[in-house]
């Protein structure tokens, strides 16, 4: 058996050299361990395989929320294995996972879309996860008294809900950035057959709304010229001509474009993982 990576073309490609309703996939899940308490952190992941030469762009759809079980991260690695004359490309979502409760606990079936070239994708789900959790043993009511089970129960709901504010907090931050990925590989994938001015002036919005998230500004103008953005002076000029009818650029000037965007907006560890 083989394993590798694959290039950021090959997964352009991939809409375009199949049709994903007729790829043969499968979906398998597996928690990292079965002996489980409370306040245990574990990894849960989900494995997406499909017979295809191309590592595929899956995209996440849902998050683990259930009763008892936090979502703290979750990461995804891709590869590819060639075996007995077959190529089968493989993608792994890994959450970590946090227990807050006791009993029969159930991690719900995930959602994730195999999109396609021509904006329809397929959708792929996992099945739903059931386990149990057992209370560990706890020395403290056998040495202490009320006090100490009063600060125990206190300092509990303390963690539980910086806990909860910590994962509703991660969750918004990494929906905002899942959605400026995809954005921005949607203008990757236009680059070559978009109107020059058009594709600048939606480049423009993609911007905006990432300057009004990060630095509570009203545009991405604003944050370039109060100094909180550095090096994008040459965006604002190519904007400006886009909206006074100029920004014709070619294919080759908006890929470097792009290229500055991506940098500016710090995601050139998210493309990275979705090269390798």
């Amino acid at each position: 058996m083989m394993v590798d990576s694959t290039s950021q073309n090959e997964l352009q490609n991939l809409a375009e050299n199949h049709k994903v309703d007729s790829l043969a996939y499968s979906v398998s899940s597996v928690l990292s361990k079965t002996d489980v308490s409370v306040g245990d952190t574990l990894t849960y992941t989900v494995s997406i395989s499909v017979e295809t030469e191309a590592i595929i762009p899956v995209l996440p759809q849902s998050s683990v929320l259930a009763k008892g079980i936090n979502q703290e991260g979750i990461k995804q690695v891709s590869s590819r294995e060639i075996s007995q004359g077959k190529t089968i490309s493989k993608v792994e979502f890994i959450y970590e996972l946090s227990i807050s409760d006791t009993g029969n606990l159930t991690i719900p079936k995930l959602s994730f879309l195999l999109p396609a070239e021509n904006g329809e994708g397929l959708t792929l789900q996992s099945e739903s996860y059931s386990f149990r959790v057992e209370s560990p043993l706890n020395p403290l009511p056998f040495l202490g008294g009320l006090f100490c089970a009063l600060a125990i129960i206190g300092m509990a709901i303390w963690k539980r809900k910086r806990s909860e504010k910590k994962r509703k907090e991660f969750l918004k931050e990494q929906q905002f950035k899942d959605d400026l990925v995809n954005e921005m590989r949607l203008l990757k994938s236009r680059v070559a057959v978009a109107n020059s001015r058009e594709w600048l002036l939606d480049l423009e919005r993609v911007l905006n709304n990432y300057a009004k998230n990060y630095f509570s500004k009203k545009n991405f103008q604003t944050a370039v010229k109060s100094g909180e953005i550095q090096n994008a002076e040459n965006l604002l000029r190519l904007f400006n001509e886009a909206r006074y009818g100029g920004g014709n650029q070619d294919v080759f000037e908006n890929r470097e474009t792009w290229k500055l965007a991506v940098s500016i907006m710090n995601l050139n560890e998210e493309f990275k993982q979705i090269e390798d």
